[in-house]
């Protein structure tokens, strides 16, 4: 391995030699290199050496001398033998290369083929203003670069990028911020027996080309991962022995994760004192039962696999299946994975199951894949539980799902069913979906998961049904910029603010939900067009049962809302249809209605309120029929440059009033409120006169009350209309 002197200083003969290095001189290559050995320990200073060339083999000599033929170097190239060829490599060794300002790597060599050999040179960072990389290779081909220390740059240590062919052989790559070693777009190098350590971002990064061979390379203790292919193929992996991260493939095809895999691979895994347990890399294989002891394992272009019994811990991925059929992960934990636990990529039906995920970024990823299962696993303190990405038709069934992150999350996927799952104390949401389609969530509790209990944006057709979800921070279900979403007979209970809160989801179904004990509403629906609140049951909640806001055309329809402040409220939402609810024992309203002209309020039974209707702010043409409103303090309010109809309602034991009024609109209609049944045959009291008959209220019926007088309310009925109230309709 090369060899590092730290602390060396040059003063004199250093600074000297720096600045004759810098300026054209011509060396022969039969000059004494200053070779680095036992008898020589100290190298001699270079400044960075930088030859870009477009002359192939020559492109590091200038001339040639007359007498001779021998080539005359360019200076600063930092050879000290050669000519360039397979038979007599240029040679440079010997150096102690320092930092110049604004310089990017120590030896940088562009657009040559010549046979180089760079060994046994000490290359200084600098810690200011210094280097960014160690040896930077672009275009080239045919070097060799082998016992040297590329220790504390700010970025790679090494790079190759394009050309190929060649050999980085027993270096030691340690410390630098990047990663160790970067392959972009280059094939058929060779790295063996190279000690990749301690990187900052990863080990040895391989993006794109194909043909590399890695054999014997020591990768171990470096950040984000050890060694990662990323669209590369036909490599070759022999006798590797990987850290903790192990080996990450990533691609878009299935040739991307094709390679040479041989048997002599180790993982270290989490116990650094330990050589490993053995990497094992499956591709093109048939009917297979792997239940031996392993490091990391990889399943590629395969069916029928079995992963049984696996303990993978502190892996990047702990059990890779791409581009797979028929794979099954089974009774297998997988702990402290820094990327997944299991990662299924472009693979169908694949089945994990009884199984334990501890302590992973992901712990299980499903990514392009289709039919996948996850069933009856323990999802326990994970960043992300499960997480699917662009996937299709994945089942996720009893599972315990627990202290994540996220519970479940899904991002662009399809035809996703989360199933009679346990989802308890995810920090930020239970179950979330983004840009997704077909999801539907049923029979699961969600008990205590940070924000939301379920959270669904940007998604289409929708179905949460039958769900416990109770004690979330804000709301149990969140829908926003949803489309064709239903929740269907959940029970949501003491969620923060609201039960079911819906923001810019348009065809919404809200049906046959218990919702109790939030701090504001049981459901808030705003902003939202072809809404249907349906058959909910809505009590206890701190502001109300039932919010509408900016929704035009909302239909509510058969709820029962009691005992909190009020029951059902409808604001800047016009041409509401309330029907048939059940509404009652409230602290101040039973129903308001404010903006909201033209709606319709029909068959609604509102008892027990302080006041039962109150429309106001400027709500016109608000029609009330077959309404039973009875047993409140006034029955319908009018107030606020509001107008309504009101006809063959019941208003009856409304202490107070059974209809009050304030200012009206428009001042010249006539509000008419002929037909109804006043609790008594002689109709109401209150002393006003009919607007229309001139007819005087002074039955013994309940009481209207109008400051301007401006009612019609004679004729009446002599007896309650047998139609009005939730359970009777018109005929």
């Amino acid at each position: 391995m090369g060899r590092s002197i730290p602390g060396l200083a040059c003063v004199g003969v250093c600074l000297f030699l720096l600045v004759t290095m810098s300026t054209p001189l011509a060396m022969s290559v039969h000059g004494e290199p200053p070779h680095i050995g036992e008898d020589k320990p100290v190298c001699l200073p270079h400044p960075p050496i930088q030859i870009v060339e477009d002359e192939g083999v020559q492109g590091f000599a200038v001339a040639k001398t007359p007498v001779t033929g021998d080539p005359i170097i360019r200076a600063g190239s930092g050879i000290v033998a050669g000519d360039g060829t397979s038979e007599n490599p240029y040679i440079i060794e010997g150096w102690c290369i320092q930092p110049i300002q604004g310089t990017v790597a120590a030896i940088t060599l562009v657009n040559t083929s010549a046979h180089v050999i760079i060994e046994n040179n000490i290359i200084n960072p600098g810690e200011e203003a210094g280097l960014d990389h160690g040896i930077v290779l672009q275009d080239a081909s045919n070097v060799t670069i082998r016992s040297l220390a590329l220790e504390g740059f700010p970025k790679e240590g090494m790079i190759l990028s394009g050309g190929g062919e060649n050999v980085i052989e027993g270096n030691t790559i340690s410390r630098n911020k990047g990663p160790g070693v970067s392959l972009n777009a280059t094939s058929n190098n060779t790295l063996v027996q190279n000690d990749v350590l301690d990187n900052g971002s990863g080990g040895i990064l391989v993006e794109g080309g194909q043909g590399n061979a890695f054999i014997g390379n020591t990768i171990r203790w470096n950040l984000v991962f050890d060694l990662a292919f990323l669209a590369s193929h036909d490599n070759k992996v022999n006798d590797n022995t990987l850290g903790p991260l192990g080996w990450i493939l990533e691609g878009t095809t299935v040739e991307d994760y094709r390679h040479q895999v041989g048997a002599g691979n180790l993982v270290q895994g989490d116990d650094m004192l330990r050589e490993g347990e053995p990497l094992v890399y499956v591709q093109g294989e048939t009917n297979r039962v792997i239940d031996q002891a392993t490091g990391q394992l990889l399943v590629v272009d395969s069916t029928n696999i079995t992963l049984h019994g696996q303990h993978v811990k502190g892996t990047g991925i702990g059990a890779l299946v791409a581009f797979s059929e028929a794979v099954t992960v089974e009774e297998s934990v997988f702990a402290g994975t820094m990327h997944a636990g299991t990662l299924v990529k472009a693979s169908t039906g694949t089945t994990i199951q009884e199984s334990a995920f501890y302590g992973n970024d992901i712990a299980v990823w499903i990514a392009e894949a289709t039919d996948s299962r996850i069933e009856t696993n323990t999802l326990r303190a994970n960043t992300l539980g499960a997480y699917m990405e662009e996937d299709h038709g994945t089942v996720i069934e009893n599972n315990t799902i627990e202290t994540n992150d996220f519970g479940i999350a899904a991002f662009n996927t399809t035809e996703v069913h989360v199933n009679a799952n346990h989802l308890h104390q995810n920090a930020v949401h239970g179950i979330y979906a983004t840009e997704s389609q077909d999801v539907s969530v049923t029979e699961n509790t969600l008990t205590d998961n940070g924000p939301h209990g379920a959270f669904f944006q940007e998604s289409k057709d929708i179905q949460v049904e039958d769900n416990h979800i109770q004690d979330h921070g804000s709301a149990g279900v969140f829908l926003l910029d949803a489309t064709n979403a239903t929740v269907l007979g959940n029970t949501l209970q003491h969620n923060g603010l609201f039960g079911v809160s819906a923001m810019r989801s348009d065809l919404l179904t809200v049906a046959q939900n218990k919702a109790t004990q939030h701090a504001l509403y049981g459901i808030a629906i705003e902003t939202t067009s072809r809404v249907h609140v349906e058959a909910n049951h809505a009590h206890t909640n701190g502001e109300g049962g039932i919010r509408v806001l900016h929704s035009p055309g909302a239909h509510l329809q058969d709820n029962t809302l009691h005992n909190q402040p009020r029951g059902l409220t409808i604001e800047a939402s016009p041409n509401a249809h309330i029907h048939e609810n059940q509404i009652h024992d409230h602290t101040t309203n039973g129903i308001i209605l404010g903006s909201s002209s033209q709606s319709h309020l029909a068959n609604n039974t509102v008892q027990r309120n302080p006041i039962a209707i109150t429309i106001n702010m400027r709500s016109d043409n608000v029609d009330l029929r077959f309404n039973h409103v009875t047993k409140n303090d006034v029955g319908v309010l009018i107030d606020g440059l509001s107008w309504a109809s009101l006809h063959a309602n019941n208003l009856e034991e409304n202490t107070k009033a059974a209809l009050k009024t304030g200012h009206l609109s428009p001042f010249d209609t006539p509000l008419q409120a002929t037909e109804n049944w006043w609790g008594h045959e002689t109709g109401p009291k209150g002393g006003i006169h009919d607007a229309c008959t001139n007819q005087v209220a002074n039955g013994n019926g309940d009481a209207i009350q109008a400051d301007n007088a401006n009612v019609c309310f004679d004729p009446w009925t002599h007896q309650p209309n047998p139609h009005a109230g939730t359970d009777n309709g018109p005929p």
